[in-house]
């Protein structure tokens, strides 16, 4: 594999335009990223780096403590780690620790956590898979889609803020 270089927003711009389904996977720096699209639009992302701790993280941030300290008792022995994220998230709606809005609330931050490191990637071996969707791999759970557009500006914001900081 050639570590090639990529502009991830004229990647995300084409997807949007030709409303394409399917599934981007990113490789840089032994990180695989998987972005799931339906209609041009973010319905999920993930990376390899996220594990029960980020899920323990954004439950906590959501006010959701008592939920962390219950996910604990999951095993992460599985390399497909955005099986296992989804997973998770299932079973703690299955057995009635999450509500519907909830985990729509969670999955989001999770999403966005992994998509705003993909995009400040430079360099990376990407694929593009058609009709590799979500709904494809039966994970269990519907996820809205998100309009990738707001959510690029709400990430470069952000970005900026935190680069306000570097002389520190």
């Amino acid at each position: 594999m050639i570590n090639q270089k990529f502009k991830p927003i004229e990647l995300l711009q084409n997807i949007i335009k030709t409303r394409d389904n399917g599934n981007l996977q990113i490789t840089a720096n032994s990180v695989i990223w998987k972005l799931y699209f339906l209609e041009g639009k973010l319905q999920y992302a993930s990376h390899s780096l996220q594990s029960v701790d980020t899920i323990r993280h954004y439950l906590i941030e959501l006010n959701l403590g008592k939920i962390a300290k219950i996910i604990s008792k999951f095993n992460q022995d599985s390399t497909n780690k955005d099986q296992f994220i989804l997973f998770v998230i299932n079973e703690l709606v299955e057995k009635n620790y999450l509500n519907s809005n909830q985990r729509e609330i969670l999955t989001k931050e999770l999403t966005k956590d992994a998509f705003e490191f993909f995009l400040w990637l430079k360099k990376g071996d990407y694929q593009w898979n058609t009709n590799d969707t979500l709904k494809s791999h039966n994970f269990g759970i519907t996820i809205p889609p998100m309009e990738i557009k707001p959510l690029v500006e709400s990430l470069q914001i952000r970005r900026k803020e935190w680069q306000k900081l570097s002389p520190l």
